[in-house]
């Protein structure tokens, strides 16, 4: 009985031991994964701070007289938008004189701004140990601190500045909840582990396998298209990350959206899913494998991860050529489409370079483009920052301005709403840049949720001023970013302009999660908006989002309304759009209504509203006079 008792307590103990080690093993494991993640957007923010700030700034600095009071409070200010878009407590610069750290620069909360108090030549009494290693060693250096506002970690980044002065850019985020959040898995997991070792082991290990399931099934539907299958961009970048020798070609069908315009979208998914088998078959002698992902419409990528050389990889990618762009068969109908392809050999950058050879590819009409090391990097590259500068330029300036179109209703013949557009301008107001030049800019140097923002409150301040009701363009890049997606919720409550606005979905993005988007669609039209998808039949041949989604109205495409007069395919499609879109309930637009005879066509056709140059173009002010003549044939 003894022993028993002796052994029953053996095991007791022996178990709560390994319970307390595995606690203390998962607590710090949790915690250092979350700590890297820090770092990681640490590093990222001091190095973003210093091309905000710039070398220049820290070259020539004596003392509190080497730059001007407006200019220290223009550089708080421009902390302080960084501070708040990527959710950091303090960013700031430092530089060292006498032994002593002094600021060179620093953000500032609501509370230290509004009282104007200077921080530039301040001295840093408290000044880390970290950040003389820095200076001294001119190595990254990271450190934590605790005072009564909680707990910090800090990174500090040794630069040197044009004139040869060395400096430290230094980032600090609170660490607190971090470790809250460690404690709070850690108690999870070890009641879950209690729980499971003591009383229902199956039925608990039965639900971590659904929620493991459920969880894949997430990830699985956040980086992979529907349609085809394949892995989307999101997996791409991901991919890209741990890839050690990537060759990288990005491709586009010619023209696909004239197969949707003859054949309907039926036939271009059936294309789609096709080409995309395609891919997948394609072998060759000279690689071993490769990964085929889908990154919008009908554009794909092909990633091999070996060490080839350039000429290789041109050699199998016009072998692939020939192979993927055989005759497609739908039915009794036989498909002749071509191909237009970018590639890369280069590790840095691949996904952007490849879009670039893809694009000049396009321009040149040449089939195929690839880049090198050695090859035409130098000048893409040049141009690409030199568009990033300019439109970052631009967006300081407030030279990102709306246009605004007239939307006509066919019934009344009146001017209904208007679609702001955003133009790009000089200094003197003449439009130097239009969304299709630097939209993809935008992407590319993630300005583009300054985009969304800048015309979302230039539509929200015309409305408040005139009463007309505009339409405003978001992407499924806005609505899955979550700081875009509650701004945008968030400013339209506030300013309550919600049966004011409407916001019109691009349909040339996909959409990776019905669930989400559908959810924060409904939150915007609790709020009064309208909710439209834009483009409708340009580049994604689906008809899920119709379905799925909580639309009140379609846009057809230009691509399919500018053929309707000559093709009788076009005709048929836009009847099919037309006779769908009313049976879900949808009003329908049709935009570039170039001439007289395109607008008697669509309203024979039943659309309700009308845009294009025949009805008005875009202005700087809100026009609602149209021609005399639609007027007339509208009445």
């Amino acid at each position: 009985m003894k022993n028993r008792r002796a052994q029953l307590l053996t095991a007791i103990l022996t178990y709560l031991i390994g319970s307390l080690l595995f606690a203390f093993w998962m607590y710090h494991s949790t915690y250092k994964d979350h700590l890297q993640t820090i770092d990681e957007k640490l590093h990222v923010a001091a190095h973003a701070t210093a091309k905000l700030l710039g070398d220049e700034y820290h070259a020539g600095l004596k003392d509190k007289t080497s730059i001007s009071k407006n200019k220290e409070q223009e550089t708080i200010l421009l902390l302080n938008d960084f501070v708040s878009d990527i959710n950091v407590v303090y960013l700031y610069s430092l530089i060292m004189e006498n032994g002593k750290i002094l600021f060179a620069s620093s953000s500032q909360t609501v509370e230290e701004f509004a009282k104007k108090e200077t921080v530039y030549f301040d001295p840093y009494d408290d000044a880390d140990q970290a950040i003389f290693d820095a200076f001294e060693t001119g190595k990254e250096q990271f450190a934590e601190y605790k005072d009564q506002w909680g707990e910090f970690r800090s990174i500090f980044l040794p630069l040197t500045a044009t004139d040869g002065r060395k400096y430290v850019v230094g980032a600090d985020i609170s660490i607190s909840e971090v470790k809250a959040l460690a404690v709070k898995s850690t108690l999870k997991t070890l009641l879950a582990w209690l729980f499971l070792s003591l009383i229902v082991l199956p039925l608990v290990w039965n639900y971590i396998k659904s929620i493991r399931r459920e969880t894949e099934l997430e990830i699985n539907r956040l980086y992979h298209d529907p349609l085809t299958g394949l892995p989307n961009r999101y997996k791409l970048i991901e991919d890209l990350k741990h890839s050690k020798h990537p060759k990288l070609a990005v491709m586009s069908f010619d023209k696909f959206h004239e197969v949707n315009a003859a054949y309907g979208f039926a036939v271009g998914d059936q294309i789609l899913q096709r080409f995309a088998q395609r891919l997948l078959d394609l072998s060759h002698p000279q690689i071993k494998s490769h990964t085929v992902y889908r990154l919008h419409g009908d554009t794909f990528a092909f990633l091999i991860d070996e060490s080839i050389s350039y000429n290789d990889l041109k050699r199998v990618l016009l072998k692939f050529t020939d192979d993927i762009t055989a005759n497609f068969y739908i039915g009794a109908k036989q498909i002749n489409l071509s191909l237009t392809i970018g590639a890369v050999t280069h590790v840095s950058d691949p996904l952007e370079l490849a879009e670039m050879a893809f694009h000049e590819a396009e321009k040149s009409n040449q089939p195929i483009v690839t880049y090198d090391n050695e090859i035409l990097l130098p000048d893409a590259y040049r141009q690409n920052l030199q568009e990033v500068t300019e439109l970052k330029a631009a967006l300081q300036e407030n030279r990102l301005v709306p246009y605004y179109m007239p939307i006509l209703n066919i019934k009344t013949g009146a001017v209904a709403k208007f679609e702001c557009l955003a133009r790009i301008t000089d200094d003197k107001g003449n439009i130097i840049s239009m969304p299709d030049d630097f939209l993809p800019i935008a992407y590319r140097a993630k300005l583009y949720r300054q985009i969304t923002r800048t015309v979302l409150n230039h539509a929200i301040e015309k409305i408040r001023e005139t009463g007309y009701t505009i339409s405003v363009n978001i992407s499924t890049t806005d609505i899955n970013d979550p700081r875009t997606s509650q701004f945008l919720y968030r400013r339209i409550k506030a300013t309550g302009v919600g049966e004011k606005i409407e916001l019109e979905i691009l349909e040339t993005e996909q959409v990776s999660d019905y669930k989400t988007t559908r959810y924060f669609l409904n939150q915007l039209k609790s709020l009064g908006c309208r909710i439209g998808i834009d483009d409708l039949g340009r580049d994604y041949s689906n008809y899920e989002r119709l379905i799925n989604l909580p639309f009140d109205f379609i846009k057809v495409d230009h691509t399919i309304i500018q053929h309707i007069e000559k093709n009788p395919d076009a005709d048929h499609l836009i009847k099919a759009l037309v006779k769908l879109a009313k049976k879900n309930g949808m009003e329908t637009v049709a935009e570039y209504c170039a001439n007289e005879e395109i607008f008697a066509i669509i309203r024979n056709l039943g659309f309700d509203y009308a845009q294009g140059y025949c009805i008005g173009k875009p202005a700087s002010i809100p026009q609602t006079e149209n021609i005399v003549n639609i007027k007339k044939a509208s009445a």
